[in-house]
């Protein structure tokens, strides 16, 4: 056995020793300590071999992502984090999958709700992050800053970077939970040269050593290529310093010559053929190499390239990488388009669809493209869509007359960024193209499945838009696409086919009969065309529409007959977010003639409605329905923790966002936090711009939240404009559903007499409202002192599957535990303002929410909560 030097032991992994560095090895385990920690050099320092041997040595639950370019798309590095996650647990990294990337504040704290049931609270979990230098994505780095430093007391972070990491380092310095890690730290010393030497069974010169330490300035990759470009070296040479040839020679020579001129014709072009792909699964290479042959005579080269345990894959040094690629030019076309084939089927296989994208554009292959983009949603997310508008942006003009598909799909992407100008001109010019054909070509199956597309998705544009321009004439596109279908063979299914809703079905904004009849009517005549064209999409939509209109209204026999035909018919054609809908107003009409029973099948339906794989928006609507019911029976305590932010940096206006701003402002209100409420609803934007029950909601919600402030100049102002509105369309239920805050609210304005405003329909809401808040009064005390679905998840109880008591740290964002962190240190509220760069309304907005994640009354109190949660470290 070859001897090894102090403080370095020599290890086997495969076919290869590796110097296992314990000097390094003890920085890192100072290092774990803290809950961040930067590994910062250039190339070829020996930035992953040294974290990766240092792992190998500790009973550690790791998982390693590897980073690329490729994970600025926000989808594909959702795609890889969960794949990574899944090496940990695979239900953990499903629902990941299922959420999709939180790219608002309210999607990073369900996000953190995912894995905090599955947390072993006695288990060490290490996070390594892998060439962090090459994200720039600002949503990305936004996450990875957020999740870094998130609750977990249990979970470290590793980046691994060749620059400082884009990150607020100052910050995460400031709070003492960041270790660095350098260039200087990782180069190496003589003795770790002659140590790496030995392993290589070399026997080189203390001199010669020191000469050849000077040379390559410890660095890594080079001492690597000293010892392989060494082995050459006569014996006799080796002792003697004078004779050693310098090693400050090209690297990429040096590779070409020590590497890929010694290894076997067929593993040289396997090699080049790997450059062309990023993720090196080990499955993936399979199928490349499918007898195994070459992976086996691969994996004996060296350090050039590890396999990843944790990911099972491999990663191929940066340097050698590179060398690889300017070797591209000896493979042929036809040899780069099926490794990229075979690439894209592999990330199809395995949920990948940007890569998969990305291969299937390198290769040419715009039908595989068209698949896939054909299997997503209707309403593409957002940072999804851009990158598929710059895809389809890219496709030659020759492409796109050869693919007449490629055409609808980027109708479908503007339509899905709200471009609707874009969609509609895009498609109306291709459509008058494909229908000005001969009739031979117009009637053929693809074309007929093109035509069928694009007017599908005029009808939706003008769907979607009728609210501002009155104009109902869509229901014609809806029948010419119901028309071109039967000539098709190609039937939608979910999600493509399920259709997504608003906050409200009906998209009207006039109160007048007159204005929401013609609505409803061309809804009426447009469902059956959409249920025809596009594989039941839309179906129970007109129902549901009218079902809501009879229920703002107080008809609740019609709402309820309607809305249940809805659901039926919903779940007939898998419509999800119908059901949903349905369900929801299924259960305001029930709590109205306070029956409990039903109330408990409707609950037990939407959890039910997690499981559906296929409905996006399932978790987040679900959070929402069951937040509107706990804050009706004054059962906050069950309330997503997403939903009891009071502030959210850089939150995106969703089209459904309306239902969850009225929880929000509902939830500070039965904690009397009037203005946090009221901060909540001014957050909804210009109110001319709103739908009709969405503002009647809004003015019913600030009039009682003024009402308690005791703002009667403002109370004044909200409720004669939401009479106006109110007694012109006959809709009362925002008001009703306010029970006793409008019991109250009514008593006053009868009092005060208030001009223009008619003292029956004062005195006929206070009624009904009374009425209504008695039976929630009997509801609230069934339910509350009841387990219903979704409790567990939010009442900070372990898993089914853990038999120990552990209760999660409570989940404040970034930004919360930033404001903490100075107030711990003593901070005014002014210095926090300034030292944060945030308004003073802002810090005092962030103070309250957290005193009410941490349950605390005062500065003090919120941290020593802080503290004894873990959250919070003092210093001494």
């Amino acid at each position: 056995m070859i001897a090894s030097v102090h403080g370095t032991v020599p290890f086997r992994e495969g076919n290869q020793l590796y110097l296992e560095r314990s000097r390094i090895h003890l920085l890192l385990e100072k290092a774990m300590q803290s809950p961040v920690i930067t590994v910062t050099a250039g190339a070829g320092y020996g930035k992953t071999q040294a974290v990766y041997s240092f792992l190998q040595t500790r009973r550690f639950l790791t998982a390693w992502m590897q980073l690329s370019e490729r994970d600025n798309i926000q989808e594909r590095f959702w795609e890889n984090f969960t794949a990574v996650v899944s090496s940990i647990d695979k239900e953990t990294a499903r629902r990941l999958a299922e959420h999709g990337f939180p790219d608002t504040g309210r999607r990073f704290d369900q996000y953190l709700t995912i894995p905090q049931e599955h947390i072993d609270p006695e288990s060490r979990y290490v996070f390594v992050y892998d060439d962090f230098h090459l994200l720039k994505n600002e949503e990305v780095l936004r996450f990875m800053e957020q999740s870094i430093t998130s609750p977990f007391s249990n979970i470290t972070s590793i980046i691994i970077s060749r620059t400082a990491p884009n990150l607020n380092i100052g910050v995460l310095d400031s709070r003492h939970i960041h270790t660095r890690i350098t260039e200087e730290d990782l180069r190496f010393t003589e003795e770790e040269t002659a140590a790496y030497f030995q392993i290589q069974g070399l026997r080189v010169g203390r001199r010669a050593t020191a000469r050849v330490c000077q040379d390559t300035e410890g660095w890594a990759f080079a001492t690597h290529l000293a010892a392989l470009f060494l082995k050459r070296v006569p014996a006799s040479v080796l002792m003697m310093e004078d004779h050693l040839p310098g090693m400050r020679s090209n690297i990429f020579r040096l590779l070409e010559t020590e590497v890929l001129d010694v290894v076997s014709p067929g593993l040289r072009k396997f090699l080049i053929k790997l450059s062309l792909i990023d993720f090196l699964s080990q499955k993936l290479l399979e199928a490349i190499n499918p007898e195994k042959d070459l992976i086996t005579e691969m994996e004996e080269i060296g350090s050039f390239i590890h396999r990843d345990p944790y990911s099972n894959s491999y990663s191929v040094h940066h340097l050698f990488l590179e060398c690889l690629t300017l070797k591209q030019n000896e493979l042929d076309e036809q040899e780069k388009q099926e490794i990229y084939r075979v690439a894209a089927q592999w990330c199809v296989n395995n949920d990948r669809r940007i890569d998969a994208l990305n291969y299937y554009e390198k290769a040419g292959d715009y039908q595989s493209i068209i698949a896939i983009i054909d299997m997503f949603p209707l309403i593409v997310p957002n940072h999804v869509a851009l990158y598929l508008k710059e895809l389809l942006g890219r496709v030659p003009e020759s492409l796109r007359r050869e693919n007449p598909m490629l055409e609808a799909l980027r109708g479908k992407i503007h339509m899905s960024l709200g471009l609707f100008d874009e969609c509609n001109d895009g498609l109306r010019a291709h459509i008058r193209r494909l229908e000005g054909q001969d009739s031979a070509i117009r009637a053929s199956e693809e074309v007929c499945q093109v035509l069928r597309d694009c007017y599908l998705y005029l009808g939706f544009v003008g769907l979607i838009t009728s609210a501002d321009t009155g104009d109902y004439d869509y229901v014609e596109n809806f029948e010419k696409a119901a028309c071109y279908s039967p000539r098709t063979a190609h039937i939608p299914c979910p999600p493509a086919s399920v259709v997504m809703l608003g906050s409200y079905v009906c998209r009207v904004r006039e109160a007048e009969e007159e204005k929401i009849l013609p609505y409803l009517t061309a809804l009426e005549r447009s469902v059956p065309f959409g249920v025809r064209a596009f594989g039941g999409c839309m179906y129970g939509m007109d129902d549901l529409a009218r079902g809501e209109y009879a229920y703002f209204r107080g008809d609740l026999s019609q709402a309820n007959d309607l809305v249940r035909r809805a659901l039926e018919k919903a779940r007939e054609q898998n419509q999800y977010e119908i059901e949903n809908r349905s369900l929801f107003y299924l259960l305001r009409i029930n709590i109205h003639c306070g029956n409990c029973g039903e109330i408990k099948k409707i609950l037990d339906s939407l959890e039910a409605q997690k499981k559906q794989k296929y409905y996006r928006n399932r978790l987040v609507h679900y959070d929402i329905i069951i937040g509107w019911f706990c804050t009706q029976i004054g059962d906050t305590e069950r309330l997503a923790p997403w939903l009891k932010n009071e502030f959210e940096e850089g939150e995106i206006n969703d089209r459904g966002r309306g239902l969850e701003i009225l929880v929000k402002a509902k939830y500070h209100l039965g904690e009397k936090r009037y203005s946090a409420a009221l901060a909540s609803l001014v957050d909804r934007g210009d109110m001319e711009g709103m739908l009709l029950f969405g503002k009647l909601e809004t003015l019913a919600m600030e009039a009682v939240c003024r009402h308690n402030a005791r703002e009667p100049e403002e109370v004044l102002t909200a409720l004669r404009s939401s009479y106006r509105l109110a007694r012109s369309s006959g809709i009362t239920m925002p008001f009703v559903e306010l029970g006793r805050y409008t019991r109250s609210l009514m008593d006053w304005a009868l009092k005060e007499d208030i001009p223009g405003i008619d003292r029956e329909w004062l005195a006929g809401l206070k009624r009904e409202a009374a009425g209504y808040a008695k039976k929630l009064f009997v509801i609230a005390g069934t339910f509350r002192e009841r387990d219903f679905s979704g409790k567990e998840r939010y009442m900070g109880q372990a898993c089914a599957s853990s038999q120990r008591l552990f209760t999660p740290r409570p989940l404040l964002s970034y930004r919360e535990r930033e404001v903490l962190s100075c107030l711990s240190r003593g901070l005014t509220r002014m210095e926090i303002a300034e030292t944060l760069s945030l308004s003073i309304n802002t810090v005092k907005s962030i103070i309250r929410s957290v005193y009410n994640k941490l349950g605390a009354v005062n500065r003090s109190h919120a941290v020593q909560a802080a503290v004894e949660a873990g959250i919070l470290k003092l210093d001494g």
